[in-house]
Order: structure tokens, then C-alpha cells, then sequence
């Protein structure tokens, strides 16, 4: 699986988009089952609203549209009529992410593609 770390600033971790499809960036566009997994590492991130949605969400399938523009990738996660999470993701890994609910943006972060030795953003 492909992981993407989801944090609120360096060292804020919200938790992570698992893809599963390993090659899912590399084939873009396309699209890939995924799913949320994670626990904030602060217990004062527990009442983010992308907190919620993951401890919500966790080992719930969803689709996930990946496409890439330029240098960028473009990951959208649409797990209701009303909310989207999308995800940019530059070539080497770093990015930023934001959930809107009925197109308005509700809370924002920055995300990373995970390594064997974790994520950067200690």
C-alpha cells in the first residue's frame, strides 16, 4: 500500500490515506480503493474536524481519483455528497491537503507521502 501522512502542521499528525494500489501515483491518471487509518499524536488534535472524519472513516473502503498536472498530483477523496478531500502532492513527496464540506473549505493541512523511515515532518 501507498501511504500518505495527513498532519496539521510538522509534527501534528491527523493520520493516513492508505492506497491500495501501489503504483496508483505512478499511473495517473486513475483511480484506487483506499481507506483511513491513524490516531492524532496530540489529544488536542482529536477535535479537528479531519480527525473525526478519519477515526470515522478508518478500515471503511472508499475511491480516490488520481491525476497529475504538471509536477503536481491531484488526489480527490469524495466520501459523501456534501465533502471532498484533496490532496497536492509535488514530485518529491510533499504537499498540502483540505477537506470542504458543501464547497467551502473546512480545515487544511499539509500531508507527505510516507517513507520506511516515516515522515519528514518530526
Amino acid at each position: 500500500m501507498s501511504t500518505i501522512t495527513l498532519l496539521v502542521a510538522p509534527g501534528k499528525l491527523l493520520g493516513f490515506l492508505m492506497l491500495a494500489n501501489t503504483s496508483a501515483m505512478s499511473q495517473a491518471p486513475t483511480i484506487s480503493d483506499c481507506t483511513f487509518t491513524g490516531v492524532p499524536n496530540e489529544a488536542s488534535l482529536h477535535a479537528k474536524e479531519l480527525s473525526a472524519f478519519v477515526q470515522e472513516m478508518t478500515s471503511t473502503e472508499l475511491q480516490c481519483a488520481i491525476e497529475k498536472e504538471g509536477t503536481h498530483y491531484l488526489v480527490k477523496v469524495k466520501p459523501s455528497a456534501n465533502s471532498v478531500l484533496l490532496l497536492t502532492i509535488k514530485a518529491d513527496g510533499i504537499g498540502e491537503w483540505h477537506m470542504e464540506h458543501e464547497g467551502k473549505i473546512s480545515v487544511q493541512g499539509i500531508c507527505e507521502m510516507a517513507s520506511l523511515n516515516g515522515f519528514r515532518h518530526r
